[in-house]
């Protein structure tokens, strides 16, 4: 493979503790590329490395720019790459020595392939790791079919990373101007790409490890930043009624699953009650009725807490508080199975209420501890006298609950069932 093959985008901002693995390993990657860091303004020690690097190896290219965000820093390296292909890596991540041999290959053997992708590994700041594939075995997927796959999350998740790409699909690219400068760029700018494409190959490896860090958005129980999310999405709406309208209806459940819970949120303490309001008027737009929702649970979701009053969630809620005491006197003790968006409002409440809690449930664990708790596999509570609530959506539930069958536990809540009720 000759030099310039691949053009290696690092959008850098205050990363001067986790910048050198990053680099490190793209400098150990087994072809031959070139590499640009794009310094966005960091006012740290990462501007100083990026140029240290550039000194002692050639391959490695340095930009310095005005702090404009993710989008700006990728936006000034892809202007910048002379590779045929280009790939994206995080600054605060790593990848694998072959990752980008491995991602190459199937691209340059089928002319007609515009992407290839693998599955990651999730690494926490204590050294928890999780594997994550998408699907088993080498695949080639049409563009509409990844796109189906990206926004149900069946095999092509929604970040740049993780993946290579043909440069030609950025070239005289209009929505460029319009790359988001906040949250959701990942998902626009994948929806975009994919419309320009003919095929995708997915290859079975876990070569990019995604950092978690606790401080990031995603991460944390409720950030203004979602707003930017739900704009990303209406405008996703109103476009891909023109190029796949199955592929509207995917992400029209995605948003609205997205958005109700994020309003659950703002619900469960009332705070920015106007966010609120606004993912209300989100809703009306993408399901003018409630019989335009696709599945029980998203009708479920609707009435509970899609439309309601913050006056009147709080009321319901306290009616809920009755049937989550009698399921907890019912075992000598209970656990909370999710620690994402709705583990969050669970473990709140649950506090509010003085309903004692022993521990989070994790199938696999990837921190130590949550709201003060430990987290727990379910085999380790197997044979217990214990009761469970799972705090997760529909599809989330139906994957857990063989998991705490083979486990032995039986004492099971359903969260959002209680919390949505049971109307179809």
């Amino acid at each position: 493979m000759e030099k310039g093959l691949l053009s290696i985008l690092v959008p850098v901002f205050q990363v001067e503790h986790y910048l050198r693995d990053c680099v490190d390993s793209l400098l150990r990657q087994s072809i031959p590329c070139e590499i640009w860091l794009v310094d966005d303004g960091s006012t740290d020690n990462s501007g100083a490395i990026c140029d240290d690097y550039a000194m002692t190896d050639e391959r490695i290219h340095v930009i310095h720019k005005e702090n404009g965000g993710l989008s700006s820093a990728r936006l000034a390296g892809i202007q910048a790459a002379n590779g045929e292909y280009l790939a994206f890596v995080d600054s605060d991540d790593w990848v694998d020595d072959d990752m980008f041999e491995c991602l190459l290959r199937p691209l340059l053997q089928d002319p007609q392939l515009d992407s290839s992708m693998g599955g990651y590994v999730t690494e926490t700041v204590d050294g928890a790791q999780q594997a994550i594939p998408f699907i088993p075995q080498a695949s080639i997927l049409s563009a509409r079919e990844a796109g189906h796959r990206m926004f149900t999350s069946q095999g092509f998740n929604w970040s740049l990373w993780g993946k290579v790409y043909r440069s030609s699909l950025f070239q005289d690219a209009e929505f460029l101007q319009r790359w988001p400068r906040n949250y959701g760029e990942d998902t626009f700018i994948n929806y975009h790409l994919l419309q320009r494409m003919q095929k995708v190959a997915y290859v079975p490896i876990q070569g990019y490890h995604y950092r978690i860090r606790q401080t990031s958005m995603t991460h944390q129980p409720y950030h203004s930043g979602w707003m930017d999310y739900f704009r990303i999405y209406d405008e996703i709406l109103a476009d891909a009624s023109g190029w796949n309208v199955e592929l509207m209806e995917d992400i029209r459940k995605v948003a609205g699953d997205f958005c109700i819970s994020r309003r659950m949120l703002l619900l469960e303490d009332g705070s920015c009650l106007q966010d609120a309001e606004t993912m209300r008027k989100y809703l009306q737009k993408w399901f003018p009725t409630r019989e335009a929702l696709s599945t029980p649970a998203l009708r479920w979701q609707w009435d509970y807490a899609a439309m309601i009053s913050p006056e009147a969630y709080q009321a319901r809620k306290r009616r809920w508080g009755e049937e989550l005491r009698q399921f907890a006197r019912n075992a000598s003790e209970l656990y909370l199975y999710g620690t994402g968006i709705y583990g969050i409002a669970f473990a709140k409440w649950l506090d509010e209420l003085h309903i004692r809690w022993h521990g989070a449930i994790e199938s696999v664990p990837r921190e130590k501890q949550f709201h003060g708790k430990p987290i727990l596999s379910p085999d380790q509570i197997a044979g217990q006298d214990a009761a469970v609530l799972l705090a997760m959506n529909e599809r989330h539930t139906r994957e857990v609950m063989p998991v705490l069958v083979k486990a032995g536990i039986t004492k099971v809540l359903e969260g959002w069932k209680m919390m949505f009720g049971g109307r179809s």
